[in-house]
């Protein structure tokens, strides 16, 4: 006859707990201070979402790299698919006596990836229309290889039904070696749609991938990853921010009639090119001046707005181009040097932005094309900036504010900087964005002066002015002649708007050997990416010439404006 029951060998084996794979407590009856009947991953699961959320759960061996069935992380899978070059190591914070996990791309080659994933089960309910949010705390160390980014961070999640059939997919965030970055955070579904009803599981997928060789020492840090579900009749819910760098349609989230906050900024103007002008013996000096700073775009913040719209469309201003350099005079050998003056290019308006009908951030101004004349003014100066972008909006409680206007002419500097305050504290929807390019320097290899004129830095804000191209006149001094200069750019403050390119003057005077002499300006600077700064104007040339030397060949080439960046578009609201 069956018997109930237990006997005392099963009691005592569960006294002794019960442990998964790894090692780890599920079940104890521990009655010491703190303890649980459930364990840690069994208590992370519950309250966070994530059965080792925090990385407090670590490898066999934590100061060796996470390998695929040689030093596994409790709870979590890993693929490798960069021949190792991408490695992902356990690391303990002493001042937060915290752990995390550590990406560290090495030197990857282009398209190489590495995947951390960690499955949670879902409750769904169709009813309640459910949603989930994912938030994950990241930190940044190391120096980036350059401007353009070489890799980049991604958080997503794919639902699966109860056959292991995928049923949506959703980024939540990514982040750039190039970018500032302290945590994703977003819907774990397309647009914040409710969880489809056939759902039991959810991947959350860390990927480190190379889009070009790797240089850089930028590593990540993943200190934690929290998953939360909720419904709009329950309210609740984390903060989930989208930034848009192109034009789109957003369409509102069940629940949601209000945004936290919309930041709406345009396009910074193109910084304008050069001038060259070149002097012959019978007409002396020669002047020239590099292009103005193209200006930063306007932009609004507008917090707690409300947006009754099923949809709106958002479109993203285009930065303005960089404006043309004036042709290159090229003498060469055989031949007599003539006298010119040729303009650069005015830098192109940078586009609005906008969110809907509603708010209107436009673009700013381009820089005014560098000028030149050979006829032997004392004076001579770059033209006016690029102008500030402006704002329209009709919503009570908007705060608009101005671009900075680009360096220029105008009074020596630039004349506005923008009326935004230059700072990120006020408005955590948003992140710092990286410094601008650096105006170039220029080059001369024949006898020159130093280049002078007026040269200016563009107004630095939020959306900051592109500095000026310096201007440049050719005037010899027989007694104390130089060669082989290397004339240092314009330099804008830290901030968004690009510094303008160097300007270059010389004179080829009594010039016997044979060979290319040049006078080169310096590139106008671009300004940092989707940030609404302007570019900074290109260098101008000037070149004095005896039109006796037939036996070389000179160059005067000035240089283009950089380009302006493009604006962007921020809501955030609780969802």
């Amino acid at each position: 006859m069956p018997t109930l029951g237990s006997d005392g060998g099963f009691q005592a084996d569960n006294r002794g707990g019960i442990i998964d794979d790894q090692g780890n407590t599920i079940v104890t009856s521990d009655t010491s201070f703190a303890a649980s009947p459930l364990g840690v991953a069994a208590r992370t699961q519950a309250l966070y979402g994530i059965p080792n959320a925090n990385f407090n759960l670590t490898p066999p061996d934590p100061d060796s790299p996470i390998v695929a069935n040689q030093n596994d992380l409790p709870y979590w899978s890993i693929e490798d698919l960069s021949d190792g070059q991408i490695t992902a190591t356990t690391v303990f914070d002493d001042a937060t006596q915290t752990y995390g996990v550590e990406l560290n791309p090495g030197t990857a080659a282009t398209s190489s990836s590495l995947t951390l994933s960690t499955r949670s089960y879902i409750l769904t309910d169709d009813n309640l229309a459910l949603r989930q949010k994912a938030l994950s705390v990241i930190s940044k160390s190391g120096t980036a290889g350059g401007t353009a980014s070489q890799w980049n961070l991604q958080l997503s999640a794919i639902y699966y039904d109860a056959n292991d059939t995928a049923l949506s997919t959703a980024v939540i965030g990514t982040a750039l070696d190039t970018g500032t970055w302290t945590s994703f955070s977003g819907t774990t579904t397309p647009g914040g749609s409710a969880i489809n009803s056939a759902a039991q599981y959810v991947d959350l997928t860390y990927t480190l991938a190379t889009t070009a060789a790797v240089t850089g020492s930028v590593k990540a840090t993943i200190k934690s990853l929290l998953l939360t579900t909720t419904s709009p009749t329950t309210g609740g819910g984390l903060l989930v921010t989208e930034m848009f760098t192109s034009g789109a349609t957003w369409t509102k989230p069940t629940g949601v009639d209000y945004l936290v906050a919309a930041l709406v900024v345009g396009a910074g103007g193109g910084g304008g090119g050069g001038g060259i002008a070149t002097g012959t013996g019978l007409n002396g000096t020669a002047f020239a001046s590099g292009g103005s700073g193209g200006g930063g775009g306007g932009w609004v913040f507008v917090p707690n707005l409300y947006v009754p719209d099923a949809s709106y469309s958002i479109g993203v201003g285009a930065g303005g181009a960089g404006g043309t350099a004036a042709e290159t005079y090229i003498k060469g050998i055989g031949t007599a040097a003539t006298a010119i003056a040729r303009l650069g290019g005015a830098g192109g308006v940078g586009g609005a932005s906008t969110f809907g009908t509603i708010i209107t951030s436009a673009g700013g101004g381009g820089g005014g094309a560098g000028t030149a004349n050979s006829l032997g003014q004392t004076t001579f100066g770059p033209p006016n900036g690029g102008t500030a972008g402006a704002t329209t909006v009709s919503i009570y409680g908007a705060e608009p504010y101005t671009g900075g206007t680009g360096g220029g002419r105008s009074s020596g500097s630039a004349t506005q900087a923008s009326s935004a305050p230059f700072t990120f504290a006020t408005y955590p929807y948003t992140s710092t964005p990286s410094n601008a390019e650096t105006g170039g320097s220029a080059s001369v290899s024949v006898a020159q002066d130093a280049a002078t004129g007026t040269a200016t830095v563009g107004a630095i804000g939020f959306c900051g002015g592109g500095g000026s191209g310096q201007g440049a006149r050719a005037a010899y001094n027989d007694a104390t002649p130089s060669s082989s200069a290397v004339v240092t750019p314009m330099q804008n403050p830290a901030g968004n708007g690009g510094g303008g390119g160097a300007g270059a003057s010389g004179a080829g005077v009594n010039v016997t050997n044979s060979g290319t002499r040049f006078v080169r300006a310096g590139e106008g600077g671009d300004a940092a990416t989707n940030s609404g700064g302007g570019g900074g104007g290109g260098g101008g040339a000037a070149l004095r010439i005896f039109s006796t030397q037939t036996n070389a060949d000179l160059e005067a080439k000035a240089a283009a404006g950089g380009a302006g960046a493009s604006g962007y578009v921020v809501i955030a609201y609780i969802a």
